[in-house]
């Protein structure tokens, strides 16, 4: 933040006048002071007095606004709310900050409000992909993330995150389908559907990988597995990920994973037992075949003893830039399915429902008319939703506004 803004004048010379006993070399300024120069000569002697107030200017503010329309098509026959059209809205407010000799410190604000379609096909059906990872089933404003990031070893040899972690910031990442706010809506396209990462929570992760290269790293995470900043780390959610990268003008990345969620667990087929931990493996790769097409694909794998759905895959493509009539933005379009486990399959048997694979499409069409503005349209189709063989395609259709100040 420059220091000739509103706020800037009006923090240093708050500063000046506190500090001025201290110093000795800067008188308060009188009811006239007030001209710019005369503030710029009591902020150097501020300076020589060694008050840190060169910090505030390396702080950053950003600010995104993302809203979200979405109606759906198919859902007259399977839930009480019938067609609907829903919103959600959401805002970002993230400061960031370097502390010298030590890292960065990032602080997270986040305000939500609707919970979108996936509020009216949770009271019928449900869904394992969901159609839009946004939304929150209540308004919540609160603190999404605050961490401090330590390069260890510069040039990223080591470096170390703790605080209040979003680990999936550092694992499962895809360059073609990881933001709901940029890329596609739904949340089985952002991460994977067969890795159980918590919530925001207290945590660290580390990235390593050896000096001179950046074609392998290793990164490992830990995390309060219940995500309530209660007992943390009474149950652990662990992971680990080989990153393997290569190509500088059109790059590859694949990354193997492996995790495992200590919090307990039900068995599908004996929920008497209660106690049981998750884990599970998964990959996610993408690769820049050509200037304007990137293709990316998941696959994930997990416990099929407690989870409902032990296997996910999707994959899909973006092509960047220039779609029709040079605007700027991208065009990307993917499929994916949840593999419902045996042990679900049974029990989906036993209280009557036909089982089959939740199938989900997406795809969707961002133009950037402005440097700040992205108007989104999107469409998506789910197909066997919650598992159901007989809830046939269900259709969403939606537009995203995303401004950034």
């Amino acid at each position: 933040m420059s220091s000739r803004t509103p706020v800037g004048v009006f923090v240093a010379w708050l500063s000046v006048v506190s500090c001025a006993a201290v110093c000795g070399e800067v008188a308060p300024p009188d009811s006239g002071a007030g001209n710019i120069v005369d503030l710029e000569k009591r902020i150097k002697a501020l300076e020589r007095c060694n008050v840190p107030f060169g910090a505030l200017q390396r702080i950053e503010l950003k600010l995104e606004t993302t809203w979200v329309v979405q109606g759906t098509s198919g859902l007259d026959d399977l839930t009480p709310d019938k067609d609907t059209v829903e919103s959600t809205g959401r805002v970002d407010l993230s400061m960031a900050s370097e502390i010298e000799k030590l890292g960065a410190v990032c602080v997270k604000f986040k305000a939500v409000e609707g919970e979108g379609v996936d509020a009216g096909i949770d009271d019928g059906p449900g869904t394992f992909w969901r159609f839009n990872k946004n939304g929150k089933d209540a308004p919540r404003l609160y603190l999404d993330r605050l961490t401090l990031t330590m390069p260890v070893v510069p040039d990223d040899v080591l470096t170390v995150q703790i605080g209040k972690v979003k680990l999936p910031d550092w694992f499962d990442t895809n360059k073609v389908a990881n933001c709901e706010k940029t890329q596609f809506l739904a949340t089985g396209f952002v991460n994977s559907a067969a890795i159980e990462f918590p919530g925001n929570t207290t945590g660290f992760a580390v990235s390593a990988r050896p000096p001179g290269t950046k074609a392998v790293s290793l990164r490992l995470g830990c995390a309060d597995a219940n995500a309530d900043m209660h007992d943390v780390f009474d149950d652990i959610f662990g992971i680990v990920e080989l990153d393997l990268t290569c190509g500088e003008k059109r790059p590859q990345n694949l990354r193997l994973i492996g995790w495992v969620n200590d919090a307990h667990h039900e068995m599908i087929a004996d929920p008497a037992r209660n106690r049981e931990s998750g884990w599970g493996l998964g990959v996610s790769a993408d690769h820049a075949v050509a200037e304007h097409l990137k293709l990316f694909f998941r696959y994930g794998w997990e416990n099929s003893e407690v989870y409902e759905v032990d296997r996910a895959w999707s994959a899909g493509f973006e092509i960047p830039g220039g779609l029709l009539g040079g605007a700027k933005g991208a065009f990307g379009a993917a499929f994916g399915a949840a593999m419902l486990s045996d042990d679900e399959e049974d029990a989906l048997r036993a209280g009557g429902t036909d089982p089959a694979d939740e199938r989900h499409v997406e795809a969707y069409w961002r133009l950037e008319p402005r440097s700040r503005l992205a108007v989104t349209f999107d469409v998506q189709w789910g197909d066997n939703l919650g598992g159901d063989d007989a809830v046939g395609g269900v259709w969403a259709f939606g537009t995203r506004l995303r401004v950034v100040f």
